[in-house]
């Protein structure tokens, strides 16, 4: 195609190498750090793992994940935890209906990503 190229590879393991998506990076409203997040969203709770996303469905985005802890906020405080959490509902969802990013970025293997603040995710306590 006569085109420089661009460096956007992907890669399973039972495949070569092919063209596809790396890095995907959203643009949101962002708050200066946790703490912002934390105060603007007011009340909800804070997950920072999640186990069985694995298992989520790529044809449908159906997912249900468990979060071996998350912190409960009401007023922007932390006012407590809980073990095992229960999330699901469906990623398009999720992707529609993000309030608010930023507060850091963490990494987790290859996945580098800020917070994000979402609604609409059915909470299972």
């Amino acid at each position: 195609m006569e085109q420089e190229p661009t460096g956007n590879a992907y890669r399973e393991l039972s495949r070569g190498v092919e063209i596809g998506p790396r890095n995907l990076i959203l643009k949101l409203p962002e708050a200066d750090d946790l703490e912002s997040l934390v105060d603007e969203v007011g009340e909800g709770i804070l997950v920072r793992e999640v186990l069985g996303a694995h298992s989520s469905n790529p044809a449908s985005g159906l997912f249900s994940v468990v979060a071996p802890v998350a912190y409960v906020f009401k007023g922007g405080e932390l006012i407590g935890s809980v073990k095992q959490v229960g999330l699901t509902g469906l990623f398009g969802d999720v992707l529609q209906n993000v309030l608010l990013g930023g507060g850091g970025k963490r990494q987790v293997g290859f996945l580098v990503a800020p917070y994000v603040a979402v609604e609409g995710v059915n909470v299972v306590l």
